[in-house]
């Protein structure tokens, strides 16, 4: 597949998988290219009773991107028709110019060229942001469609499966000593592929169905979102010895890291780390220790503790790395580093890897 965007506001994909076939339908009288892009509506998916691998919704979006456009080409050969289509539509698909047939038996492709209705849009030219989601999509499409080779602008992207997807987004993903976190990556059939890592901002996720982003969640993210849950929550109860300590149930899993992760509680978090740093401060000032999660006396904790000692603790601390001092406007990482350097008093250039050795070994 080959996606080019031009500063002249036009946009070109082309495919060479199996074209369209390019014949007559009886009914209208009209070539099916035509048919699909130039004509509302028309498709072959609308049996909802039917199960479904491909995404779509009957036809719309290649008929929306004529109607928004102000020209709009389709081009397509079949190689078992032996036939060439090429029509072009102009004028937000009200004005439809002469279609153009020709024989062919050598390849099979598809081609669509448009120019967006600017105007329709407030714009004046292709944007840098536009742009960019335009760039995402085709990032996507390589990693979510299987045995497809994606070009962007005439640059091979490195991207041949949803695992070399994925790593685009974990490989940066590191602690404050530069290790890398680790991912656990499954393809567990044809259609299903699983891959699990950490996060800094808590709950969050990336997930596809169908060839199509589904960004707001569903049914598939809770259907692998329950089972890893279940997992911890076995492995906590085997390490819980003799039946002491917490029976941890999936569901409290969930329902706790959503307490303190949730975006649409941030207010109620705010004023639960505050309260916590407020007490904090106060046991400090008179001399008392800080609130430990664990100590020699602790044999059990209960879920109210445990969110309201454990993962506040750790959202304090997380509070503490990510948000730069008032005093040098460094975070404690970058602290750590520029402490080690001037510790080293490099006068050479110092591989990330090495770096990273002796920020643990001289900061810790």
């Amino acid at each position: 597949m080959l996606i080019t965007t031009s500063e002249r506001n036009l946009i070109s994909v082309w495919n060479d998988g199996k074209g369209i076939p390019v014949v007559k339908r009886k009914e209208e009288q009209l070539y099916i290219p035509e048919l699909l892009f130039g004509h509302l509506p028309t498709s072959s998916n609308y049996d909802d009773d039917r199960k479904k691998v491909t995404g779509g919704r009957n036809g719309h979006g290649a008929k929306l991107c004529n109607i928004f456009s102000t020209k709009f080409t389709v081009e397509t050969s079949s190689k078992e028709c032996r036939k060439k289509f090429k029509m072009t539509w102009t004028g937000n698909m009200a004005q439809a110019g002469p279609m153009k047939l020709s024989a062919n038996d050598v390849k099979d492709y598809t081609c669509i060229t448009f120019m967006p209705d600017l105007k329709k849009f407030g714009m004046d030219k292709l944007d840098a942001d536009t742009v960019a989601l335009l760039s995402r999509r085709a990032y996507d499409i390589a990693g979510a469609t299987k045995g497809v080779t994606v070009y962007l602008n005439g640059t091979r992207l490195p991207v041949n499966n949803f695992k070399d997807y994925v790593e685009l987004y974990t490989k940066k993903c590191t602690d404050e000593n530069g290790v890398p976190y680790e991912t656990v990556y499954e393809k567990v059939n044809l259609r299903w592929e699983v891959c699990v890592t950490l996060s800094k901002k808590g709950f969050q996720h990336l997930s596809f169905v169908n060839g199509i982003a589904t960004t707001k969640g569903g049914r598939h993210v809770d259907y692998i979102t329950e089972q890893v849950v279940r997992k911890i929550s076995d492995i906590v109860k085997k390490k819980n010895k003799g039946g002491r300590g917490v029976n941890v149930k999936p569901f409290q899993v969930i329902a706790s890291v959503f307490l303190a992760f949730n975006k649409k509680r941030a207010d109620e978090r705010k004023e639960w780390l505050s309260n916590f740093m407020a007490s904090r401060r106060q046991r400090r000032e008179d001399g008392r220790p800080d609130d430990a999660l664990h100590n020699a006396n602790v044999k059990s904790l209960t879920y109210t503790e445990f969110v309201n000692r454990g993962l506040v603790l750790y959202s304090c601390a997380d509070v503490e790395r990510s948000v730069p001092s008032l005093l040098d406007g460094l975070k404690p990482g970058q602290r750590k580093v520029l402490y080690t350097c001037l510790k080293r008093d490099d006068k050479r250039e110092v591989k990330v890897a090495e770096l990273a050795g002796s920020v643990a070994e001289l900061s810790a």
